[in-house]
């Protein structure tokens, strides 16, 4: 497996929330970080890749990091998003994977390691993630993978 976005539980908290830890290996790029988020957020996230086709506005993104304390809804430090959308004429699909470090108060940096890449795949290698992510949420896979296709 080439490239590749792996998903994977780092820990599963009792209030309906899960660290996800992902990876993503696209060329000759590759890094990883992990963010909190809730199931249903990422039970949504699932059912939204499942579209055939996918939306050409509004796609479906899952974002996750430090949320600002001050205003509601935003992202104060964004450490792991996903956005999946069509791209071109023949059926692919990319997602685009952007991770960051987090970055703590204790820090005597004020710089994030940071990679974004876009994953080419397929509607079908997506409809298999999405599957994966919510058997992943139910504890009945250890990873959920979305493997990079050549269109």
């Amino acid at each position: 497996m080439d490239d590749y976005l792996r998903l994977a539980i780092g820990y599963m908290d009792g209030d309906g929330t899960a660290e996800i830890n992902a990876a993503v290996r696209c060329k000759e790029f590759g890094g990883s970080s992990s963010a909190w988020f809730s199931i249903p957020q990422l039970e949504q996230f699932a059912d939204l890749c499942m579209a055939y086709s996918l939306p050409t506005a509004n796609h479906p993104i899952l974002r996750g990091g430090f949320w600002d304390m001050k205003v509601p809804g935003e992202i104060e430090q964004l450490h792991v998003c996903l956005q999946v959308y069509p791209v071109g004429p023949r059926g692919a699909v990319g997602c685009r994977v952007a991770l960051r470090t987090p970055l703590n108060d204790s820090d005597n940096t004020t710089v994030a390691s940071a990679l974004e890449v876009e994953l080419r795949t397929s509607y079908q290698a997506l409809s298999d993630f999405s599957l994966a992510i919510r058997k992943l949420v139910r504890a009945e896979l250890p990873e959920a993978i979305l493997v990079g296709v050549e269109m």
